[in-house]
């Protein structure tokens, strides 16, 4: 089990390994709540405004979204290319709404299956 409470730091670069071995460690555990508190303390740290915070959710989204295990699946499964933009006679789906959107669809999901 992790303290999720404190996420150790290390004040030398070439001494990694406590830091390395907490991130182990959550990753065995699967706890999205320690997920959360890990992040929330860096959060924290940085003293990020919700603005750039708005901005860090985005970005961590459309990276794991471009990765090619998930742009294959966006594309195959869901017919949703997040690299291009999407014309309509009466518009276009920005990439960058694109992202929002399967974000937005993704967070409905887990909202729903928090509630069962």
């Amino acid at each position: 089990m992790v303290d999720n409470n404190v996420i150790p730091m290390t004040s030398s670069s070439n001494s990694n390994q406590p830091t390395l071995d907490y991130l182990a460690a959550i990753r065995a555990e699967k706890d999205i709540d320690m997920v959360a508190e890990s992040v929330w303390t860096i959060i924290e740290l940085y003293g990020l405004t919700m603005a750039e915070l708005a901005a860090l959710s985005y970005y961590i989204m459309e990276r794991s979204f471009k990765t090619p295990a998930n742009q294959k699946v966006l594309l195959d499964d869901l017919k949703i290319d997040i690299t291009q933009p999407t014309y309509y006679d009466d518009g276009i789906i920005t990439p960058q709404e694109k992202v929002l959107n399967v974000q937005l669809q993704l967070l409905n999901v887990f909202i729903k299956e928090l509630k069962q």
